[in-house]
């Protein structure tokens, strides 16, 4: 009755705002702990064992003053439910990821506060009757059975604790983690109801009230914190991602098992340091095995130009005769032909953090000049400083001799080709003006059309040499200026006639081969000298019903296009003239040029179709292998 009289002494609070007041104090405290808690890996475990202390401080004091909640006649003792609760899910997760030793050391530390704050409050009790100071609420005396009650029920719910949570382990019982975690700490909580409140309300008339309150309140605070440390040991499981252990029930009391679990640690702690120094010796070993081994010289200078490291292919390139003669004498400064390389290299890496495929002449130790191409990089610390350079030189000496004696003759060739394309251009000038000089001595009319013919088809071969010999490319022929020039000189030659047709010219930005260009070149010729014999005559010109086909002016057309196909290509000439008889088979024509159309036409390995139906249009198809579309760069 004493001690229920001495407990109704305490102040009493309204319930919502006691619910209300254990919610926001349950939340502040449970982050507190188990934040704290978190940070062990990064601050160590003392700050956590400190604040321990603290909360197993303020639980001993509240103990004392404690707070009753009456609610439909029920007594809820809640004055230290939420700090004992704390310590519980601190115990509780220190047992589950940092073992048993550390467990004991919390324990320790919560039994021993536990202790001294009743014996703090004896001696201020003391003091202030020594003074003849009025007791004070704030500064209770200390109750002998309530404290021995919560001492001795704190300690065996921790051991208790320790030991539901490794038995609900055992693979027997299946149990989920989520339920081993809600019902281990539930159980603890109950085990302490029974026992604390046996041991200090035993007797008394409110004893089983007291009882049905304060289990009621533990049972609505393991609904809030079990959300929280159910995530929280979630969360440590997965960043850590340790697995956690089942240990014997007794382990949080055999010494042996906590020092087999701290071997058992180490031993794995041990093995994973040996692998990882494994790993990177053999790392180690590639890379030098790789760096010693390359065929490009590598290095690694300081910015000042001390060569940190280098391998023997740069050895051997700069003419030293031992890999520690070129460390020991060697620097970056001294083998440039010219210093201002060197400056202007450093810059590039402190601007840009790299060079690529940059060539630098550089001087060997007997003082030979060579050409080499260097890739580097610039390192930085984490100020963003250059602590060095590191790279490969490749030694391009004799590429560059060979790429410059390759140079100087295909110049030679380029020129002699080019002489070569004048001196057959001169060649069937000189042939068509003897073949002009023999059609003006002829007085047979069809023996100097035979000869004027001949000089058109000289000349269309002529004008391929001409336009090769004012070309820097020499293997292919721009097609619009060729098959234009041919236009215009085909229009020139048969200027005399007033009566003739308008040549014009559609051809796409080709180049083709001069194996291509020669037979097109003569197609067009022998097409367009035909058109102008037979597409229109005086009477075509003259009579006003036939001024074309189409009723336009006299028109001849040429056209060259890719096809549809890749590298097939379309020539197509055309006239609005009378058009080729119906009855005329153009493959078997006696004239000479439509058969020199079949064969060239053949020769291009191409296809040809005659379409009469407004004039005359000739449709060849033909695929040149090394013919190509010019494109913008």
């Amino acid at each position: 009755m004493a001690f229920h009289n001495m407990i109704r002494e305490k102040f009493t609070v309204n319930a919502a705002v006691a619910l209300l007041f254990l919610i926001i104090e349950a939340f502040l405290l449970y982050l507190l702990v188990l934040g704290s808690h978190a940070m062990r890996h990064r601050y160590g475990m003392s700050h956590f064992y400190a604040i321990i202390g603290a909360i197993t401080a303020v639980m001993s004091w509240v103990t004392e003053i404690g707070i009753n909640v009456e609610y439909y006649g029920v007594t809820f003792f809640i004055g230290s439910t939420v700090f004992y609760t704390s310590l519980l899910l601190g115990v509780f997760i220190v047992y589950m990821f940092d073992g048993p030793h550390a467990t004991r050391v919390v324990i320790s530390t919560i039994i021993g506060v536990s202790i001294l704050v009743p014996v703090v409050l004896a001696v201020l009790n003391f003091q202030m009757d020594l003074s003849d100071i009025a007791t004070s609420e704030a500064v209770p005396s200390p109750a002998l059975r309530i404290n021995a009650a919560s001492i001795v029920s704190t300690f065996l719910d921790l051991m208790f604790l320790a030991m539901v949570w490794e038995y609900l382990g055992n693979r027997k019982f299946r149990m989920q983690l989520w339920l081993r975690t809600y019902v281990t700490l539930l159980g603890v909580m109950v085990l302490d109801v029974i026992l604390f409140n046996t041991g200090a309300f035993l007797g008394s008339d409110d004893y089983l009230t007291i009882m049905k309150g304060t289990f009621s309140s533990r049972f609505i605070v393991s609904i809030i914190s079990f959300p929280l440390l159910w995530s929280y040991i979630t969360w440590q499981s997965t960043q850590s991602g340790v697995a956690i252990e089942t240990r014997p029930v007794l382990s949080i009391i055999q010494q042996k098992a906590d020092v087999e679990h701290e071997l058992s640690m180490a031993q794995n702690e041990i093995r994973e340091r040996k692998r990882v120094e494994d790993a990177l010796r053999k790392s180690e070993e590639r890379y030098r095995s790789l760096f010693d081994n390359m065929f490009e010289g590598a290095y690694q200078t300081t910015p000042d130009g001390k060569i940190l490291s280098a391998n023997s292919a740069l050895q051997h390139m700069l003419g030293y005769d031992t890999l520690e003669e070129l460390l020991r004498e060697g620097n970056a400064r001294d083998i440039h032909a010219d210093p201002t390389t060197r400056n202007e290299m450093v810059r590039k890496l402190h601007d840009t953090g790299e060079l690529r495929s940059e060539e630098l002449s550089l001087r060997t130790r007997d003082g030979r000049s060579i050409i080499v191409l260097e890739n580097s990089l610039a390192i930085r610390d984490d100020q963003g400083n250059v602590i060095r350079f590191e790279g490969t030189l490749t030694d391009i000496t004799e590429r560059k001799f060979a790429e410059k004696r390759i140079r100087e003759s295909l110049e030679e060739k380029e020129i002699l080709l080019k002489e070569v394309h004048h001196r057959v251009k001169n060649n069937m000038q000189i042939i068509s003006s003897l073949l002009d000089l023999q059609a003006g001595t002829s007085d047979d009319p069809r023996l100097e059309e035979m000869l004027s013919m001949s000089q058109r088809r000289i000349r269309a071969m002529g004008l391929i040499h001409e336009q090769l010999y004012t070309s820097e490319n020499f293997g292919t022929i721009h097609a619009p200026d060729y098959i234009g020039n041919l236009a215009q000189y085909m229009s020139q030659i048969t200027s005399t006639s007033s009566l003739l047709p308008d040549i014009r010219v559609d051809v796409e930005d080709l180049t083709l081969t001069i194996d291509t260009a020669i037979p097109v070149g003569l197609i067009i010729t022998e097409i367009i000298t035909n058109a102008i014999k037979y597409a229109f005559p005086a009477e075509w010109f003259q009579d006003p019903a036939h001024t074309g086909s189409d009723g336009s002016e006299a028109v001849l057309v040429i056209s060259l296009q890719s096809g549809e196909m890749e590298g097939h290509y379309i020539l197509e000439v055309s006239d609005n003239g009378v058009g080729l008889p119906e009855s005329m088979e153009f493959e078997s024509s006696g004239s000479l040029g439509l058969q020199l159309v079949t064969m060239l036409t053949q020769q291009l390995k191409g296809t040809i179709e005659v379409d009469r139906s407004a004039g005359t249009r000739f449709r060849i198809t033909f695929a040149s292998r090394n013919s190509s579309t010019l494109q913008e760069p």
